[in-house]
């Protein structure tokens, strides 16, 4: 059986990622004792509730107006269902879990590269099928993801 996604109901999943994101980074924030790496994870919490905020005013405009934010809707029903059986972001909360007691900051860093990573693909793919009303919230994300992605590559290097 074939899933099928609304538009809100995509929207709903970006804020679930940006909201499994913010819990991580607020778990990070507190179980590290290095100040640099804390306000890093602390910042990226707070990134990830912006991006929260961003997603909701995407997501009353649809639901208030009914107004459809995707073109081919074929085309992007296949990309949530290959998303959707995604296993980084499927299993994101049991990951995550097992690393709430890890000392080792690199597998912290990696997962957390992943994770970041994950979303920014999700985004690159919406924007194919996202009308133009919506474009201009995504890729404000998209650039601040590839912040994340670097800011933690910079960490990563700093902690080995």
């Amino acid at each position: 059986m074939a899933l099928t996604f609304s538009g809100p109901e995509v929207i709903e999943m970006a804020i679930r990622t940006e909201e499994n994101g913010q819990k991580f980074y607020l778990l990070l924030a507190e179980k590290t004792e290095k100040e640099n790496i804390k306000s890093l994870f602390q910042y990226l919490a707070d990134e990830e509730g912006e991006h929260i905020k961003d997603f909701q005013k995407l997501y009353d405009i649809v639901k208030e107006t009914g107004e459809s934010i995707f073109g081919d809707y074929e085309e992007f029903k296949a990309y949530m269902s290959s998303f959707a059986d995604s296993k980084f972001l499927a299993n994101f909360t049991a990951e995550a879990g097992k690393l709430k007691d890890s000392t080792d900051m690199i597998e912290i860093l990696d997962f957390a590269l992943g994770f970041e990573k994950e979303t920014l693909l999700f985004y690159y793919g919406l924007l194919d099928f996202i009308s133009e009303k919506g474009k201009s919230i995504v890729k404000e994300i998209i650039e601040q993801e590839k912040k994340h992605i670097m800011k933690l590559g910079s960490i990563k290097k700093v902690v080995k």
